[in-house]
C-alpha cells in the first residue's frame, strides 16, 4: 500500500535523488566545481535552482495532464514509436546510473572491509534489489530515514573541518577544468541537467501521493536547502584539503585524516547515499515499465533477481573515471529532455 507523501518527505526525496556516490563523496561535486574557486558555490546554487524548478514543473505537468511515466511528461504528442524510443533510452540511462552507485558501494566495501570484489558487489546488489521489491514505498522508506542522518552528518562533519582549519587555510588549488565541461556556467547547466534526468523520473510518480499541492513545491525547496548545506560545506572543506581531491572518494580520505572514526562515520554516511540513490533509480525504472509491460508485472521476482543479476555482474566493472566521462555525456542528453519538459509544461498552463 502506498503511503501518503507530506513536503518533508518530499524533501527527502528530492535530495535524496541527487545524494549519490558522487555527490557525497565529493567526486563529482569536484569534478564539476573544484577548478572554478570562488565561483564554485555560485555554480551548485545555480545548478540546484534549475533542478527544483524542472522537477517542480514535471509535478505541475503530472498533476494537470494526469501524466506520470517519464515518456508521457517528456512527450506530448501521440508518436507510439518515440514514447517507446524515450522509454528504452530512459530505462538505459537509469540503469547506468544505477550501476555506477552499486560499483561506489563496491569500492567502499573493498576499501573498508578488506573483501574482494565479488564479495562487496555481493553486499552492494542485494539490499538494494530486496528494496526495489516494494517499489515507491520501499523508496520513501529508505529515504525518510537515509538523507536526514547524512544531511546532519555531513554538515557536522565539514563544519568541523573548517572550524579547525580556519578560513586562512582555504585556497583554490589550481586544478584543470574538465574539457567536457567548460566554464563555471555551462558546468553548472551540465550538471542541472545531467541531474534532471535522474531525478524527475522519481519525482513525478511520488506526485501522486502528496498530501497536497503545496507538498511539492515546499518539499523541493527544503530539499534545496539540506542539498546546498551538504555542498557548501563539502567544497569549502575540500578546499583545505588539496591532496584528498586526487583519490576517487575526497571526502572519505578527508575524512579518514581527521580521525579513523570520522573515517568509518563517513563511510557510513556514503553507503546511505549510494544505497538510496541505487533504489531510487532503480525504483523510477520499474515505475516506467509499469502498466506498459503486464508480464513484468505479473512475475516481478523474477524480474528482480535477473535484474540483480546483470547489476551485479556490471558492477564488478569498477568505479573510476565513470564519474568524469559518462555523467557529462549524460547532462548534454539531459538539455533535450529539460527543453521538452519545459515545452510541456507551457502547454498545460496555456491549456
Amino acid at each position: 500500500m502506498n503511503k501518503k507523501v507530506g513536503a518533508l518527505s518530499m524533501a527527502f526525496t528530492f535530495a535524496g535523488c541527487l545524494l549519490g556516490a558522487g555527490y557525497v563523496s565529493g567526486n563529482e561535486l569536484w569534478q564539476y566545481f573544484g577548478s572554478y574557486g570562488d565561483k564554485a558555490i555560485v555554480g551548485i546554487a545555480l545548478a540546484l535552482v534549475l533542478i527544483g524548478a524542472v522537477c517542480y514543473a514535471s509535478l505541475v505537468i503530472a498533476e494537470k495532464s494526469g501524466c506520470e511515466t517519464m515518456d508521457e511528461i517528456l512527450i506530448r504528442w501521440d508518436i507510439p514509436w518515440l514514447h517507446a524510443f524515450v522509454k528504452v533510452l530512459f530505462s538505459l540511462i537509469y540503469a547506468i546510473i544505477t550501476v555506477v552507485m552499486l560499483a561506489g558501494l563496491s569500492a567502499l566495501f573493498q576499501q573498508m572491509l578488506g573483501v574482494n570484489k565479488y564479495i562487496a558487489s555481493l553486499i552492494a546488489v542485494v539490499p538494494v534489489i530486496c528494496c526495489v521489491y516494494f517499489g515507491i514505498t520501499g523508496m520513501l522508506t529508505v529515504f525518510d530515514f537515509a538523507i536526514p542522518v547524512l544531511v546532519i552528518a555531513a554538515v557536522c562533519i565539514c563544519g568541523f573541518r573548517i572550524a579547525n582549519f580556519g578560513p586562512a587555510n582555504i585556497t583554490y588549488p589550481p586544478v584543470e577544468a574538465n574539457p567536457l565541461l567548460g566554464n563555471w556556467f555551462s558546468s553548472a547547466i551540465n550538471y542541472a541537467t545531467l541531474n534532471i534526468l535522474g531525478a524527475f523520473g522519481i519525482i513525478a510518480p511520488v506526485g501522486r501521493l502528496l498530501t497536497k499541492k503545496s507538498s511539492g513545491l515546499g518539499g523541493i525547496a527544503l530539499g534545496f536547502i539540506f542539498l546546498m548545506a551538504v555542498a557548501a560545506g563539502i567544497l569549502i572543506a575540500l578546499f583545505t584539503s588539496p591532496a584528498s581531491v586526487e583519490t576517487d572518494l575526497p571526502m572519505l580520505d578527508m575524512a579518514g585524516t581527521m580521525s579513523p572514526v570520522i573515517g568509518v562515520i563517513y563511510a557510513i554516511l556514503l553507503f546511505l547515499a549510494m544505497f538510496g540513490n541505487s533504489v531510487a533509480t532503480l525504483v523510477a525504472v520499474l515505475e516506467q515499465m509499469k502498466g506498459h509491460t503486464p508480464l513484468l508485472d505479473r512475475h516481478r521476482l523474477i524480474f528482480m533477481c535477473i535484474l540483480g543479476v546483470i547489476c551485479y555482474l556490471i558492477s564488478l566493472t569498477g568505479f573510476s573515471n565513470l564519474v568524469g566521462t559518462v555523467y557529462p555525456i549524460l547532462g548534454y542528453i539531459g538539455i533535450a529532455a529539460t527543453l521538452l519538459i519545459l515545452e510541456h509544461l507551457i502547454y498545460c498552463l496555456r491549456r
